[in-house]
């Protein structure tokens, strides 16, 4: 179970499970979406507090655990069911919201619907250096419209993280034990310099999979382009 961080390369890694870019050398690989959605963010726990979740509830309409249309969210059992249809040899769930989710609540859910042996469940985490991760996170706020007219301001608010990373790792390990690993996302310290390479190797063992090579997901923005959306957004009524 792959669980964030958010601005870590979530979208690189549901993208090309969803198009179904990875399989695996031997066994069958199942990556159980429902609908048009390419993730798992919808399987928030209660007390998880996303705030991206919240503020596109409020602002754009966005349908939290029900959503706008009256239509109930996928849970864990509907997702759980979708996987065992397919009888896998490994099943991922992705999903960068639940970095906020309370683990030991995860724990349960997953012990509940997706009961495996001891050892046969990984839970990775990546985590960005701190002030590459604060300057992205400006970047993704100016383009989708939330930073106001003080991008500044907007910064400053994610400069420092609600909970300290070490606190929401320990909280991690404390709940999975050794089934928690959080990884860097630095390129040299990835499994061939690849995201989705590190994710696998990190879970099953190097060697385990292959890759098709497809565009690069969420790619970020340049300065000017920021700056247009910027002027646009602030524009619109």
């Amino acid at each position: 179970m792959h669980v964030g961080d958010h601005k870590a390369g979530s979208t690189a890694i549901q993208s090309a499970l969803a198009r179904g870019e990875v399989r695996l050398k031997e066994g069958r690989l199942v990556y159980p979406t429902i609908g048009a959605r390419f993730n798992h963010n919808h399987l928030k726990m209660k007390g998880g507090g996303d705030r991206a979740a919240g503020l596109l509830r409020g602002r754009l309409g966005w349908p939290g655990a029900r959503g706008g249309s009256g239509r109930k969210v996928p849970g864990f059992a509907e997702v759980a069911a979708r996987a065992r249809k397919s009888d896998p040899d490994v099943t991922v769930l992705s999903g960068e919201s639940l970095e906020a989710a309370p683990p030991a609540r995860l724990a349960a859910a997953l012990a509940r619907h997706f009961p495996v042996a001891p050892g046969r469940l990984t839970v990775i985490s990546y985590l960005r250096p701190h002030a590459s991760r604060a300057i992205s996170g400006l970047a993704e706020t100016i383009k989708i419209g939330w930073a106001g007219a003080d991008p500044w301001a907007a910064r400053n608010a994610l400069i420092t993280p609600k909970t300290p990373p070490a606190r929401r790792v320990a909280a991690w390990r404390k709940a999975f034990g050794a089934a928690y690993v959080a990884r860097p996302l630095v390129r040299s310290e990835l499994a061939q310099g690849n995201l989705l390479e590190d994710l696998f190797a990190t879970a099953l063992g190097p060697g385990k999979i292959e890759l098709r090579s497809s565009p690069t997901a969420n790619e970020s923005l340049g300065v000017e382009d920021l700056m247009r959306l910027q002027v646009i957004h602030l524009a619109l009524p």
